[in-house]
């Protein structure tokens, strides 16, 4: 590449990443919110948030969790190693694990479409085509709804690479053999860049490209009668799978959390999490047109409400995706760009085969493993092969009006801008102001609770929660995982949430909550806890007027309530000293022995 090229180059991608920005600034009404703070604060966000606050503070929640039994810190599995590393370096210059959080999650959005928009150029793709299609790439509904709680999955900015690359051994342009030329063995060590950088990303997408590489490389070796293709096919998946594996090391050695997982997992879950046809298709939910919207919301009432709902293509991309079926079953023309989009096609129908629900990924789950259970994220790559569909398109439309003269050159350039702001408009809802006002309500309500407990407990304090939850994350109108959220907000309490730390803590957990309040209370006095976190939102009307008439008479009235009336703080040193007095010191010390022991396998 020239010095000229090179400088349009980076000024398109400069312009790329302005119009994402901007686009990204008035989808999600910027100017209204405060940017300290989550723009999604729920449900699986707890992963993101906790993660961003144990770089901001230098300090690990586990650490904070550890109660009354300290069991060691167990090895997790690392599941995007690069999104970590981008994680820890924003927080390096930002105050709030909000700030940091946010920042990732447009860098996701910037990222998807300068590597989509690089990956179209090396498909020689005009520039104008390719930056309206990548920003819309950028833009899926798969990207826009999973948001803030899935982010590591929102990083899918390598699978334009990857997708290339399984063309490439498609088509025999990429191979391995005793007679590949200097120019074949640069684009061979490329290759091997790009898979190796996108198995620091998330396990989903490792495993799904080397499917894919693996289909690519047979199809290329039957051919070209040859075993070249399944043998770069073998080297790509080798290096993708390389770092993930050396990364997990300590954590494949204590296996415990992957006994966890793969014990949680079962073969129902292929169904539950496969991908719809129907969804990937429909209008995206909560469409800007009403009519749409409906249709959508229609079919959405016949199914389970998870995240399948997320694989929607949008129409650009599902046009794509219908052309490229339509050449791959319909259509058999000579030219380059005929034989590319059928092979477009042919690796589309691979997905769908694969990830749709009843599909071939039941086969894979029995033979290999059910941790990989979630198929409709398949859709991305579905997505990814559409938009390469679609750029083949506008790029013989431009060839077609280049010869035409510079009416039709304009008339394509109408068609693009046409194109960039419909697909925006069509794959993303509208701003949900009321849904955001509540996030900001959450935190603020949580934030300033803790303080308060902060202020009157000393350091290194340990909050007992209730309702105690050990089975699950959630009861009645709480959210998911809301014990977990008090803990991202004080560096110097402890707390016994909901998340699991060990088979002791549950079991531990287990017998108090199968207590009268009165013996629970005690126990929990005896262990060393400094107030009660009492919160109605998980309990039932009349079973939280019992539990706070209980704590009432034992305790007196809290003396902390949060702004939303529904989390009250009871303070415990009085009626710790009152339980002294009454049992003496000998006794006492005795209790608070049994406390620890409770739950002990005999």
């Amino acid at each position: 590449m020239d010095k000229n090229t090179m400088k349009k180059q980076t000024v398109w991608v400069i312009e790329i990443i302005l119009a994402v920005t901007v686009s990204f600034l008035l989808l999600f009404h910027i100017w209204e919110c405060d940017f300290t703070v989550l723009l999604e604060n729920r449900e699986d966000a707890i992963g993101l948030a906790t993660q961003a606050q144990n770089d901001v503070s230098g300090i690990e929640r586990e650490e904070l969790y550890g109660m009354p039994y300290e069991e060691g810190n167990r090895e997790t599995i690392v599941n995007s190693v690069l999104t970590s590393l981008f994680l820890k370096l924003l927080t390096i210059c930002c105050d709030s694990f909000g700030t940091a959080g946010n920042i990732l999650y447009l860098t996701g959005y910037l990222l998807a479409a300068v590597c989509m928009y690089a990956a179209l150029k090396m498909m020689r793709i005009h520039n104008a085509a390719a930056a309206a299609l990548c920003i819309l790439f950028a833009f899926l509904p798969y990207h826009y709804y999973r948001g803030e709680c899935h982010l590591s999955l929102g990083m899918y900015y390598m699978v334009p690479f990857i997708c290339l690359l399984v063309l490439w051994i498609m088509e025999g342009k990429l191979r391995l053999g005793p007679d590949c030329g200097r120019a074949e063995k640069k684009l061979i060590a490329a290759a091997c860049v790009a898979a190796f950088t996108a198995g620091l990303l998330d396990i989903y997408y490792i495993v799904f490209s080397c499917i894919l590489l693996l289909f690519s490389g047979l199809a290329g070796s039957v051919k070209k009668k040859d075993l070249s293709s399944v043998k770069m096919a073998l080297l790509l998946c080798f290096v993708m799978c390389l770092p993930s594996l050396v990364v997990n090391i300590p954590a494949m050695a204590d296996g415990s959390q992957i006994e966890e997982t793969v014990a949680a997992r079962g073969i129902n879950e292929f169904e539950m999490y496969g991908m719809r046809i129907a969804q990937l298709l429909l209008p995206v939910q909560n469409h800007r047109i009403s009519a749409l919207a409906r249709i959508r919301a229609e079919y959405d009432r016949s199914i389970p409400d998870n995240e399948t709902k997320m694989a929607t293509l949008g129409l650009i991309m599902s046009i794509g995706f219908y052309i490229s079926l339509v050449y791959c079953f319909l259509i058999q023309g000579k030219t380059k760009m005929d034989e590319q989009l059928r092979q477009l096609g042919l690796l589309n129908l691979v997905c769908v085969l694969l990830g749709t629900i009843g599909g071939f990924n039941i086969f894979v789950g029995m033979i290999f493993s059910t941790v990989i259970r979630a198929y409709n994220r398949l859709s991305v790559f579905i997505a990814a092969f559409s938009t390469m569909t679609a750029a083949l398109v506008l790029q013989n439309l431009y060839k077609k009006a280049e010869k035409k003269g510079k009416k039709s050159q304009t008339a394509f350039f109408i068609l693009l801008s046409f194109l960039l702001v419909f697909g925006l408009l069509d794959q993303t809802p509208p701003f949900d102001s009321r849904r955001y006002q509540e996030n900001l309500r959450y935190d603020s309500n949580t934030r300033g609770l803790v303080q308060q407990i902060q202020a009157c407990v000393p350091e290194d304090s340990m909050i007992f929660m209730l309702p105690i939850l050990t089975d699950g994350f959630y009861a009645y109108q709480m959210r998911n995982y809301e014990q977990q959220w008090p803990a991202l907000y004080s560096d110097t309490l402890r707390w016994s949430t909901s998340k699991a730390v060990g088979v002791k803590n549950k079991r531990w957990k287990e017998c108090l909550r199968n207590m009268e309040t009165e013996e629970m209370l005690e126990q929990v006095s005896a262990a060393g806890f400094a107030g009660i976190w009492l919160d109605e939102n998980g309990y039932g009307e009349s079973e939280f007027e019992q539990i706070r008439t209980k704590l009432d008479r034992l305790l007196g009235e809290p003396a902390l309530v949060s702004e939303s009336g529904k989390q009250f703080f009871y303070p415990l040193w009085d009626y710790t000293e009152r339980l002294r007095n009454r049992y003496g010191a000998e006794i006492w010390n005795r209790m608070k022995q049994e406390s620890l022991e409770l739950g002990n396998e005999k």
